[in-house]
């Protein structure tokens, strides 16, 4: 991957921004807060930083996912002293933050940062995401459970979790079990959409699923069942 970029790639506007924290006078924690790394401009309002972003694809992404869920990125900037690993991150237009992995001063020039980042993701988004781009609808099966007037072909899925790989009591990971239903006119030849949907599933970081033709005189209708294991946090469960 390249680390520098042209003037013309720098299109993405992120925001950096810092966690604060800190005690009362009597030592008990204050909400923490988050301040714009850059400041404000003259009208108020927080400064962005033009960038280069390229979300992770092929293996890079299949390992975050299938371990831990993440959806990582890597952006690409003019160098500034004031970006370290302790900074969120925001791309303009999304208000979930980035965490940083690690910052690199491009060849220790001083003209360029190459910034890793990543974001947890739920397990719901990332079924919608690996499927959507089939053009059919996918949604919770809860929400067409009672629907009378159902598209041809659509998704449903839905998720179930328990804790996994217990050391001293504390689970070191949840194991997420999933099951997505696929339907489809009776008539319609769904070969190929079973095998690609399996592939989706696969490359969004899921076990590669297991499938079952449950078609009856009303419909085509597969069932995929797959797995994803998600870290836990020690924060997490000790809320």
């Amino acid at each position: 991957m390249a680390k520098r970029a042209r003037a013309g790639e720098l299109r993405t506007l992120v925001y950096f921004r810092r966690v604060v924290r800190g005690v009362d006078g009597e030592g008990y924690p204050l909400k923490e807060r988050e301040e714009p790394v850059f400041g404000l401009d003259g009208a108020g309002q927080e400064r962005p930083v033009h960038c280069k972003w390229v979300n992770a694809h092929g293996a890079e992404v299949f390992s975050a996912m299938q371990l831990q869920l993440r959806e990582p990125a890597t952006l690409t900037m003019r160098y500034s002293p004031k970006i370290d690993s302790t900074l969120l991150v925001y791309r303009r237009g999304d208000p979930r933050p980035y965490e940083i992995v690690s910052v690199d001063n491009v060849e220790e020039r001083g003209k360029w940062l190459e910034v890793q980042v990543q974001r947890k993701v739920s397990v719901e988004s990332r079924i919608v995401a690996a499927l959507s781009p089939f053009g059919d609808p996918v949604e919770a099966a809860l929400l067409y459970a009672a629907a009378q007037d159902l598209p041809p072909r659509y998704y449903t899925f839905s998720c179930a979790s328990y804790g996994d790989d217990f050391g001293d009591d504390a689970p070191g990971c949840e194991r997420w079990q999933v099951s997505v239903h696929f339907f489809a006119p009776l008539d319609e030849n769904v070969t190929a959409r079973v095998r690609k949907t399996k592939a989706a599933l696969f490359q969004a970081g899921f076990t590669w699923p297991h499938s079952e033709d449950a078609s009856d005189q009303d419909g085509r209708h597969f069932v995929f069942e797959c797995e994803a294991v998600e870290a836990v946090e020690e924060a997490s469960w000790e809320a």
